[in-house]
């Protein structure tokens, strides 16, 4: 999402720069981010280290007061979640510029959610001690949390629910503006997208050649998103169409051992296809050629991949909670099942793989949606008008 805004913003003539504690350009959209300007704060030779991550966030969390020189020919500087947020208000206070302030969600262990507390939270795959790190300094992080956030000329955030909660925690205004989608085709070319082809031929992903029919899931490989439940929905659905495939993409970690772990036990060895991490290209393509995204996920701030998807005229099976039910409109768009109910999941995914008919309603009608409501144009609008208050601010001041 931070490379499309400053795609965005670039477009319109802003110059922007992204400062980072963290920059790991081989797993962060390798095919697209040399495109930008991208600078870091801390020197980057302790990710090999299993606490590496979060010594340089801590480190950039400090040093950044030393490094306010670096800062002058900007108007508006803007934190992306924590650390960003406070290192913005750092630099704010130190040069007298305004600064926003856009969040995905309430800094994550502070305001863990439901199933945070259950699967746990790490900022690395490796053994660390960052939880004992993080812990031991939770006190003064809160405080200086809502210090950071709650003083913002401008808080942003990515879903009603997320604005709310916000709201709650920082006593302030939210701005709500959704992020958005590219339109995987122009709407008078909609009618590329047909059923049967969908149904029939191969699609090829690096080395690996699909067979469709095939669902597709992609997100990042975190527990939380619960791509188990899409695994254990299969064996119902091949025995209704012995010939169906699941494809889920994304970077491989200690998660994903555990997915193919019970891919095996169920059979499904030839019928779950794990891509890894693919470019744009090759995920839209992805999008393009699958007949129903699922998007697995029971408590998500937003959903990205539920627009990406329906920006391709792709219906959508999710759960009726959190962000996914401010995306999909139940029974236009796609399906949205009770929370945990996995034979009603597996049965409203069987309905889109078989009745031609109303998988390309539900696809238009959610192609439709992304481009009334969830486009990068409309985010970016949004987002440079908030900017630009914020220098015209600055100037009266």
């Amino acid at each position: 999402m931070l490379l499309e805004q400053m795609r965005g913003l670039e477009q319109r003539g802003h110059k922007v720069v992204c400062f980072t504690p963290i920059y790991e350009p081989k797993v962060c959209y390798p095919d697209w981010i040399g495109q930008f300007k991208i600078r870091t704060l801390v020197p980057q030779w302790l990710t090999w280290f299993p606490d590496g991550l979060i010594i340089q966030m801590l480190t950039s969390s400090w040093l950044i007061i030393f490094q306010f020189w670096r800062f002058f020919k900007f108007d508006v500087l803007v934190g992306i979640g924590q650390p960003g947020a406070w290192m913005a208000f750092c630099l704010s206070r130190i040069l007298g510029k305004p600064y926003l302030v856009w969040m995905n969600q309430p800094t994550r262990f502070l305001y863990p959610r439901k199933i945070d507390h259950k699967e746990g939270l790490r900022i690395s795959d490796k053994k660390s001690l960052s939880t004992t790190i993080i812990n031991i300094l939770k006190p003064l992080i809160s405080y200086l949390d809502k210090i950071s956030v709650s003083r913002a000329d401008v808080l942003m955030c990515n879903s009603r629910i997320i604005a709310r909660w916000l709201s709650r925690i920082y006593k302030r205004k939210v701005v709500q503006n959704y992020p958005g989608a590219n339109l995987g085709f122009p709407k008078k070319d909609f009618t590329w997208q047909d059923y049967k082809k969908r149904l029939k031929g191969e699609s090829r992903v690096k080395t690996k050649i699909i067979k469709k029919p095939f669902l597709l899931v992609s997100n990042r490989h975190f527990p939380q998103k619960r791509f188990e439940y899409a695994i254990g929905i299969m064996p119902f659905l091949i025995d209704k169409i012995p010939g169906l495939n699941l494809v889920i993409t994304g970077g491989e970690n200690n998660y994903t051992k555990s997915l193919k772990t019970l891919v095996y036990q169920l059979g499904l060895r030839q019928r779950v296809v794990f891509t890894g991490s693919v470019a744009e290209k090759e995920l839209s393509r992805l999008y393009q050629q699958t007949v129903v995204y699922l998007y697995t996920a029971p408590q998500e701030d937003f959903g990205m991949g539920i627009v990406e998807a329906m920006a391709h005229g792709i219906p959508v099976v999710a759960w009726e909670n959190a962000g996914p039910g401010e995306i999909v409109i139940n029974g236009q768009t796609g399906f949205l099942i009770k929370p945990y109910d996995l034979v009603d999941f597996g049965k409203k995914a069987l309905e889109l793989l078989t009745n031609k008919k109303l998988n390309k309603k539900m696809g238009q009608a959610g192609f439709s949606r992304v481009e009334e409501k969830f486009t990068w144009k409309r985010h970016i609008d949004m987002l440079e008008l908030k900017i630009n208050r914020c220098k015209e601010k600055c100037s009266l001041s």
